[in-house]
């Protein structure tokens, strides 16, 4: 038979301790607990985790928040790491061949701070230097003959150009918009009503004239950009 419900008095729902029963003065006295209260099976399994040297093993704690999960784990941690050897450092650093996989490199406990001050001044020198040496008499001159050399060639290959359309009678005009061409008679442009007095044996010539003055100039305009592009890579 099931015990009557009752009403509890404050001395039976209230515990009482002598400080006088205590071994200490003071809490000061007292080292602090560093493990977690009431939840043994879950520290012998961190434990246990900490304990696995086995490669492919990675250890994942639950709970509600505020139960002080991180803590109790770093704790673990820390007192595992005290009688282990202190491990490398892992830096990882560009991979110029595959910049997608980055090269992990292991360095004596501590040289991953000193690689990354080692770097950081590295390119720091490298910036002053470079600019230093881009300033220089000598660069300049090289910079300059690059440019001179590539305006003389793009000159050529567009005075080739303008010949070619003068000996099939049409008038070039370049411009940063493009190319316009114009059909000549004794050196002069053609208007609307001129083109219209062409016989058809005249105009399939201007035609032809035409297409063949069209297929020079992408041809040109190819070259040029080859010539631009490798200006660019020399400089």
């Amino acid at each position: 038979m099931a015990a009557k419900a009752r009403r509890l008095s404050e001395s039976e729902v209230t515990r009482r301790l002598d400080p006088a029963s205590l071994p200490f003065e003071s809490t000061a006295e007292v080292a602090p607990i560093d493990v977690t209260i009431g939840q043994p099976r879950a520290i012998d399994a961190i434990e246990f985790g900490l304990e696995t040297s086995a490669a492919g093993f990675n250890m994942y704690v639950a709970g509600a928040p505020g139960m002080g999960k991180e803590v109790t784990v770093m704790a673990s941690v820390r007192r595992h790491a005290e009688s282990r050897p202190t491990p490398s450092d892992w830096i990882y650093v560009h991979n110029f061949q595959s910049p997608d996989e980055p090269v992990a490199i292991a360095l004596p406990p501590g040289g991953g701070r000193s690689f990354e001050a080692s770097m950081t001044g590295l390119v720091h020198t490298i910036q002053r230097e470079v600019a230093r040496a881009f300033e220089s008499e000598d660069v300049q001159n090289r910079r300059t003959a690059i440019l001179v050399a590539a305006g003389e060639r793009r000159a050529t290959l567009l005075e080739r150009l303008q010949t070619f359309a003068r000996d099939r009678h049409f008038g070039l005009e370049l411009s940063p918009a493009g190319a316009q061409t114009t059909p000549l008679a004794d050196g002069k442009p053609m208007d609307s009503s001129s083109l219209a007095k062409l016989t058809d044996e005249e105009r399939a010539d201007l035609v032809k004239r035409s297409e063949e003055l069209q297929a020079e100039l992408v041809s040109t305009m190819r070259e040029i950009r080859v010539l631009e592009r490798e200006s660019v890579e020399q400089l």
